[in-house]
């Protein structure tokens, strides 16, 4: 037996009300997943940029701290700084310098800035 159909009505299937709920459903997973996407990229971004900055100013730190540590090891600082400190250094008597021979295995490499000496005064 045929049903008759309502004038103006429409016979929705429960088919076709599951396809449209799966697929609203899909479109509004992707749109989610593509805004969480950016949002975690922009934060990424974010988070690199203060690493990155973070990193440069270390390594100018780092650069003005080695070149302070150079300037330091100068003779004429530590010589001032000992002064400075009343420390009573002074150059070593010839008799002082104990001079060892050089290791043979480092024969090839020659010593370029000898150290030098300051003993306590007696």
């Amino acid at each position: 037996m045929a049903r008759k159909r309502k004038s103006g009505g429409s016979v929705v299937r429960p088919g076709q009300v599951l396809a449209v709920l799966v697929i609203c459903s899909a479109l509004a997973a992707a749109g989610v997943g593509y805004v969480w996407h950016q949002n975690r990229n922009a934060v990424l971004e974010r988070e690199i940029f203060v690493q990155q900055t973070e990193s440069q100013r270390l390594r100018q730190l780092s650069a003005e701290l080695d070149n302070e540590i150079a300037k330091l090891r100068t003779y004429e600082a530590v010589v001032t700084n000992a002064e400075r400190r009343n420390l009573g250094l002074q150059m070593p008597q010839p008799d002082q310098i104990l001079r060892l021979p050089e290791p043979t295995s480092n024969a090839g490499a020659a010593r370029t800035n000898p150290p030098r000496f300051l003993v306590r005064a007696r």
